[in-house]
């Protein structure tokens, strides 16, 4: 069964849950596979999300809270596995430098619309700055996600 909901009013795009279709996608903690439908090919999309009674060994939550201190843990966790599908840099490497937490930091723009049942974080980064990512470079300019 697929249920579909919106998702944003900045990316627009839709989320599709227990399917099979091809597209950006994430598991739940119980093995549910979510997919986020774009409504722009431009630029690389990331899609991450936890249900949210999930839970979360204590060092782990405790990692996150110091990253964000004003996040759920698990909204954090899913705003860094979107960092590192989009740039490439395991968590574990995040984790260790807060500094690569920040999406401003990547230039991935990042959104967290609100669900009753998961935690949900998608990115966007302008195809341009994956081919030159290091800031201060030629073509690096922040982009303007299409729908902004």
């Amino acid at each position: 069964m697929t249920a579909a909901s919106p998702v944003d009013r900045w990316f627009g795009g839709r989320l599709l849950s227990d399917t099979a279709q091809d597209g950006v996608a994430a598991l739940d903690h119980h093995g549910v596979r979510h997919v986020f439908e774009p409504p722009s090919s431009q630029g690389q999309y990331a899609l991450d999300l936890e249900r949210r009674d999930a839970t979360l060994a204590a060092e782990l939550a405790a990692a996150l809270t110091r990253i964000d201190p004003e996040m759920h843990p698990l909204l954090t966790w899913t705003r860094l596995e979107v960092l590192a599908k989009i740039t490439g840099i395991p968590v574990h490497l995040i984790l260790r430098d807060p500094a690569r937490a920040r999406p401003a930091a990547n230039e991935v723009v990042i959104r967290q619309p609100v669900h009753p049942r998961y935690w949900i974080t998608i990115g966007w980064q302008h195809s341009d700055l994956r081919k030159n990512p290091e800031p201060g470079s030629a073509g690096t300019a922040r982009k303007r996600h299409p729908f902004d």
